[in-house]
């Protein structure tokens, strides 16, 4: 409701009650008796206004370069869905994946290389979940999915498909052909307990699973099993 601009229609007109309405979160007033005319020209400015703020709330939650979620979002929303796992027993999955050698590449090749495989990753994950779903970028070359009542086996197979996509997407930098891959690694809420589960726990076992996947070769995915979820390791490039 706080989301929905509200006109009051009032037959008062001292200047106590409009206020008190303005304060109690109107956006605007009409004093009876009313023109319709004048109630409908500002019942579309409310809505217009309302349009406007909702653009650029979105605009601050997308990255600029991949036109995904951002880091911002990824924290409110994560925060939501765990607290809904902990409150509800809802099943959440975090997917956090990091592209290999991308460092490497980016120096070989260039900057907008480095931004044109950032961008056809971002489109990638963008295409490959549900609309109820968050494909965020996390920083630098990591993303992550934050995936709503799906299971960890779920999870992997999202993961797993969009890890092939990526390896099958050939990318052309001055006349070579580049091969892009990424590690995954992932983790649900019923490996830790909804009575135990919290955005950090997650995070750090998404972030073992994923060094675990680099470890072991790139180009994979990992899950995280419960006892990696009180561990903590830092994925390398």
């Amino acid at each position: 409701m706080a989301e929905i601009p509200v006109i009051f229609l009032t037959g008062a007109t001292d200047i106590h009650t409009k206020v008190q309405g303005l304060e109690l979160g109107a956006v605007d007033y009409v004093v009876k008796p009313f023109d319709p005319a004048e109630l409908r020209a500002r019942v579309r400015a409310a809505l217009r206004t309302k349009r406007y703020h909702d653009l650029l709330s979105a605009r601050a939650n997308v990255d600029g370069l991949t036109g995904i979620w951002n880091r911002s979002y990824f924290n409110q929303r994560f925060g939501e869905e765990i607290a809904a796992a902990q409150r509800y027993g809802r099943l959440v999955s975090l997917v956090m994946l990091d592209l290999d050698h991308f460092k490497a590449q980016n120096d070989a090749f260039g900057h907008l290389f480095g931004d044109r495989i950032l961008q056809v990753v971002g489109d990638i994950l963008h295409s490959a979940v549900r609309t109820t779903d968050a494909p965020c970028r996390f920083g630098g070359e990591e993303f992550a999915l934050i995936l709503s009542e799906t299971p960890a086996e779920g999870a992997r197979v999202i993961a797993e498909r969009i890890r092939q996509r990526i390896a099958t997407t050939v990318f052309r930098p001055k006349d070579a052909i580049v091969p892009v891959t990424a590690s995954f690694g992932a983790v649900c809420t019923e490996a830790l307990g909804n009575e135990s589960v919290s955005a950090a726990r997650m995070i750090r076992a998404a972030d073992d699973a994923l060094y675990r996947a680099k470890s072991e070769g790139r180009n994979r995915v990992c899950l995280a099993p419960l006892a990696a979820c009180d561990a903590g390791a830092t994925p390398s490039s």
